[in-house]
C-alpha cells in the first residue's frame, strides 16, 4: 500500500512518501519534529486538529500532541488530502 506524502496545488497526482515537497520539511522529519503517516499508525498521542492529512507537527515526548498541516510551512505547497480533494472537485 502506498502512502501519499504531498499534493501539488496544480492538481497533479500526489507523490509517494519517499519524496517531500522541500528539504526543510524533510529536515523536520529527520529531527523528529514531524511525523508522516496515517493518524491510526502514529504512536499514542493527542490530535489537536481534525485535518485529513498525513503530515503532523509533534510536540511533547511521553505522550505527544499532533498538529495536522494543510500546507508546508516552508514552501507553501498543499500537503493535506482534505485540501487536495477540495481542489479536485472544483
Amino acid at each position: 500500500m502506498t502512502n501519499f506524502a504531498f499534493y501539488h496545488s496544480t492538481g497533479a497526482a500526489p507523490a509517494t512518501i519517499d519524496r517531500m515537497c522541500c528539504d526543510e520539511l524533510a529536515a523536520l522529519e529527520d529531527r523528529d519534529m514531524l511525523r508522516v503517516g496515517l493518524p491510526h499508525t502514529l504512536p499514542n498521542g493527542r490530535f489537536l486538529t481534525e485535518i485529513d492529512t498525513e503530515f503532523f507537527l509533534v510536540f511533547g515526548e511521553e505522550r505527544p500532541s499532533y498538529v495536522g498541516l494543510h500546507y508546508c510551512p516552508f514552501c507553501g505547497r498543499i500537503v493535506s488530502r482534505e485540501l487536495w480533494n477540495r481542489e479536485k472537485k472544483k
